[in-house]
C-alpha cells in the first residue's frame, strides 16, 4: 500500500490510535464510582439525600476553611445506624485525620457529636 491512499489510510490510523492511548492516560475509560442502589437495608426502605449545599468558611485559595454541608432527608435518620459519605469538590485538601468531636450532625438546634471517628478516604 504504497500509495497516497495508503499513507492517508496509515497516518489517520496512527492518529486515531494516538487519541485512544491518549484517552486511557487520562483515564476516560475507567471504571466508575461504584454507588449503593436505592433498596433496603436492615429491612428499612432507604433514605433520600436532597438539597445538597457545601458553604466553606473562606473561599481564599490555602486558607484553612470549615465547611458546612447541609442537606434535607426523605425519612428520619436512626443515630448510631448507617453512613453519611461526603466527597467533597475537585481540590479540597482535607487532613490526614479528623477527631469526631470537629464533626457534629443533626436538624436544627438538636447537634449531636459523632459516636466515632470519621474515615476519611482520597480518590
Amino acid at each position: 500500500m504504497n500509495t497516497k491512499i495508503g499513507t492517508t489510510f496509515g497516518l489517520a490510523l496512527l492518529m486515531a490510535i494516538a487519541v485512544v492511548a491518549t484517552m486511557f492516560a487520562l483515564g476516560m475509560f475507567s471504571t466508575s464510582q461504584v454507588h449503593a442502589a436505592d433498596g433496603v437495608l436492615n429491612d428499612a426502605p432507604a433514605t433520600k439525600v436532597h438539597d445538597v449545599t457545601f458553604t466553606p468558611s473562606s473561599d481564599s485559595v490555602n486558607a484553612a476553611a470549615s465547611w458546612n454541608v447541609t442537606f434535607g432527608v426523605s425519612a428520619a435518620l436512626v443515630a448510631g445506624t448507617g453512613t453519611i459519605t461526603i466527597q467533597f469538590p475537585s481540590g479540597v485538601v482535607l487532613p490526614e485525620t479528623m477527631d469526631k468531636s470537629r464533626v457534629s450532625a443533626g436538624a436544627g438546634t438538636d447537634i449531636v457529636p459523632l459516636t466515632s471517628d470519621p474515615t476519611i478516604t482520597t480518590s
